[in-house]
């Protein structure tokens, strides 16, 4: 943890406030919001997940003191600097991964992630609980980029329905 600030600004109402930056490598920032109240919602995403490289994080906690009070409230945002990410679920691997990823404890959104798929650049952005702007939606994902057909089929979630032409079966 590289600063820790803050305070309480009326007793009568006590809430504790807390300003949190750190330098962070990938795994240890994924073992964190693993151990976090994330978890309760998100765990199941994280768990998938696999971050390596450069992390700076900055995070602001609003705990409660009192009973009455309300939730408790985490913000924050991640900036990963040629880092390298992936998803078991999905068979997804990128590296040279560099932005920025914002979270509270309702979900999480990334701003336009420069990533490279198989070397190739793109862009990717992913939704997650209420950044996706509806409630029955889970996430929301989108790769943008220009990829070679190798590339594509790769990754194509079933490859015996695409054809060698690239039309569907």
């Amino acid at each position: 943890v590289a600063s820790v600030s803050g305070g309480i600004d009326r007793f009568h109402e006590p809430w504790l406030k807390l300003d949190i930056a750190a330098d962070s490598e990938g795994e240890a920032l994924r073992q964190l919001l693993l151990h976090s109240p994330l978890q309760k919602d998100y765990g199941e995403h994280m768990r998938a997940l696999s971050i390596s490289g450069a992390a700076k994080v900055g995070v602001q906690l609003y705990l409660p003191l009192r009973a009455g009070l309300g939730d408790q409230h985490i913000d924050g945002s991640v900036e990963l600097a040629d880092a390298s990410l992936a998803d078991s679920r999905w068979n997804i691997h990128f590296t040279g991964v560099n932005g920025r990823t914002s979270f509270n404890q309702r979900g999480f959104a990334t701003d336009n992630l420069a990533v490279k798929l198989a070397d190739e650049p793109g862009t990717f952005n992913l939704r997650v609980g209420d950044a996706t702007g509806d409630a029955a939606v889970a996430a929301l994902a989108t790769l943008d980029g220009q990829f070679s057909p190798a590339t594509l089929l790769e990754h194509a979630p079933d490859r015996q329905a695409i054809g060698a032409d690239g039309e569907t079966a």
